[in-house]
């Protein structure tokens, strides 16, 4: 039978804030571990047998935030860098050898968003705007070639 998580449990273990989802018998189901480190916070990922799944470090520098994905054995599997300025979000993804794959920009209007999707030639692939209110999705355009030269580049439509 699969574990349902019901709650969780916080702690301090050596600096680091380990949050536990329980299930209703009290089994661990997972687990985060998030510890600061300088300028750094060291997030990792458990299962139900406290094996490592994932981690990431963050590190944030002003209005920009630098996310290092790894996967269970430490291996660099991608970096997210968002940078904030005014009303426009901009985030950037990078592949394990740090090459650009993507990217995406969203403009805040308030009750609307409007979102720009990039592929690894700073061409726009998509755009829509999103009524924040009701998620409602209107105005998608998308440019077949830039998502085309996406594609065989690896690219993903987020």
């Amino acid at each position: 039978m699969k574990q349902r998580p019901t709650h969780k449990y916080v702690s301090v273990v050596n600096g680091a804030t380990v949050t536990q989802i329980l299930d209703d018998k009290n089994r661990l189901v997972s687990a985060t571990s998030v510890k600061q480190d300088g300028d750094r916070t060291i997030i990792e990922h458990f299962d139900s047998k406290w094996r490592q799944t994932g981690s990431e470090i963050v590190t944030v520098n002003g209005n920009q935030t630098r996310t290092e994905h790894y996967n269970k054995k430490w291996k660099l599997e991608g970096v997210d860098i968002v940078t904030v300025t005014g009303n426009k979000t901009v985030t950037e993804h990078f592949d394990s050898d740090l090459d650009f794959q993507w990217a995406k920009a969203e403009f805040d209007y308030g009750q609307y968003d409007y979102v720009q999707l990039y592929n690894y030639k700073w061409q726009i692939a998509a755009d829509y705007t999103i009524n924040e209110v009701n998620h409602d999705v209107s105005g998608l355009h998308v440019n077949w070639a830039a998502v085309a030269a996406g594609v065989a580049h690896g690219f993903d439509l987020i």
